[in-house]
């Protein structure tokens, strides 16, 4: 016998004669003990599971605990005739009506160990391990079910194999029946709750919790990999170098993660039907074991590992400047900026011989151009208006105040006749024309 003396210790279970052993386990529904191996016929150690729901006083909202308990009895006996990876129910008692005792309702099970991270060597044995829980999961999903709590808890060895237990969340895809999660409560593991899961008042019916079941399995991969038993909260990101999986501080001579971090970047986005399924992170790890393997061609592994160094390099190394390309997000950053600031203009490498403008709004016109403008503080009224061709966008970081716009060459043909060239303002008085079109090669710089 292991755990300690409970509540209902020594008791016996009427219906069957099953004598209640020591207490090992509390759930979301109930608690766990075992029962005395004296007392049953089976050939292996069992346990029993009885439902309680003593802390709760809400007559409702113990009516729905009860409803998830049986619910989660008559799941799993008709899933484990066919999917051998959840853990089976061997004997139970559901009555129609609530029970009236905390020893009224219950099913009994066959022992388990609890499954650790720290029970498997290299990274191998790991992945191999996931791989199974994985195709369980993937199992489940193929009968339109979702299990709702995949966490390290609900994970079980028995007899070398993996087992997962605990469907007390279980949701079904074509289930119509009046929920049975209380308005307000938040279902499944806090540290690595999916945001679907926390949502407040969520109608059973509008999500596919199989997606929350690909997160809670990414959440379980990154643990299991890195042996960490608390997990992070919401997406995973390579920037956040603190849940990084980094070859080189791993181990192992692991020549790459890629697999792995693709895995999780797209099991863990926020919007759940943004995430990829349980079989797409089963073909990420599958990738990972043939490179462990060695069954990856060179070629593939050398793609593999040049990518995960380029994402390295651009979400964790500060770079020497960050470039803008897209004119929606050129006109974002400059329309922030343009009302602290003024404007030099200048051909490339004459920044000295450049003129200072000042605009106060900007548009996007046709041909993707910006039209710089500059109203009269009095009316209102344009007072002066530029258009160009802007590529891009250089923001440097060894230079704190330099942020430049590249300007592109374009045939003044194409806009209107009111413009006149950049050239011309130049010999005419720059500032006397109303319309100017910068339309040569040249640098808008923000000057604070």
């Amino acid at each position: 016998m292991t755990g300690k003396k409970g509540p209902l210790t020594g008791k016996k279970v009427s219906e069957k004669g099953y004598v209640i052993g020591n207490k090992i386990g509390q759930g979301g529904n109930g608690s766990v003990y075992e029962i005395c191996n004296d007392s049953h016929a089976w050939k292996f150690p069992v346990v029993i599971k009885f439902f309680d729901c003593s802390k709760i006083h809400d007559k409702r909202k113990k009516e729905n605990r009860y409803q998830r308990f049986c619910k989660e009895v008559e799941t799993v006996t008709e899933l484990q005739k066919n999917v051998t990876g959840v853990m089976k129910i061997l004997d139970f008692n559901c009555p129609d009506k609530f029970p009236d005792n905390n020893m009224g309702a219950w099913y009994i099970m066959e022992k388990a160990k609890a499954f650790s991270v720290q029970d498997f060597g290299n990274l191998r044995e790991r992945l191999v391990v996931l791989m199974e829980l994985g195709k369980i999961i993937q199992e489940v999903h193929s009968y339109e079910k979702a299990h709702r709590d995949i966490k390290l808890e609900n994970i079980l060895m028995l007899n070398n194999e993996i087992k997962l237990s605990d469907f007390g969340l279980v949701w079904s895809i074509n289930n119509n029946q009046e929920r049975i999660t209380n308005e307000g409560e938040r279902v499944g593991p806090i540290s690595i709750l999916p945001p679907e899961l926390a949502m407040i008042d969520l109608d059973d019916n509008n999500v596919d919790y199989r997606k929350s079941d690909v997160y809670l399995f990414a959440k379980v991969l990154w643990m299991v990999v890195k042996k960490d038993t608390w997990g992070f909260g919401g997406e995973y990101n390579r920037s956040r170098l603190q849940i990084y999986l980094s070859t080189e501080k791993y181990g192992e001579g692991i020549q790459t993660f890629e697999p792995i971090h693709k895995c999780l970047e797209q099991a863990t986005k926020d919007c759940y039907w943004e995430r990829i399924s349980i079989d797409e992170c089963l073909n990420y790890i599958q990738q990972q074991l043939d490179i462990l393997d060695g069954k990856v061609y060179e070629e593939q592994l050398n793609k593999l590992s040049f990518c995960e160094k380029r994402m390295e390099m651009i979400t964790q190394k500060k770079s020497d400047e960050v470039v803008y390309y897209d004119i929606r997000e050129i006109k974002n950053y400059l329309i922030q900026m343009i009302r602290n600031s003024k404007i030099c203009v200048y051909q490339e490498g004459m920044k000295e011989s450049g003129r200072i403008i000042q605009v106060d709004n900007l548009e996007i016109s046709e041909g993707e151009r910006l039209l710089l403008q500059k109203h009269s503080s009095l009316v209102g009224n344009v007072e002066v208006e530029y258009l160009c061709r802007c590529i891009k966008v250089i923001c440097s970081n060894k230079e704190s105040n330099s942020v430049r716009f590249c300007i592109e060459e374009f045939n003044r043909t194409e806009v209107e006749k009111k413009y006149i060239s950049y050239r011309e303002s130049m010999q005419n008085s720059f500032n006397k024309h109303k319309y100017i079109a910068l339309d040569e090669k040249m640098v808008m710089e923000l000057i604070v």
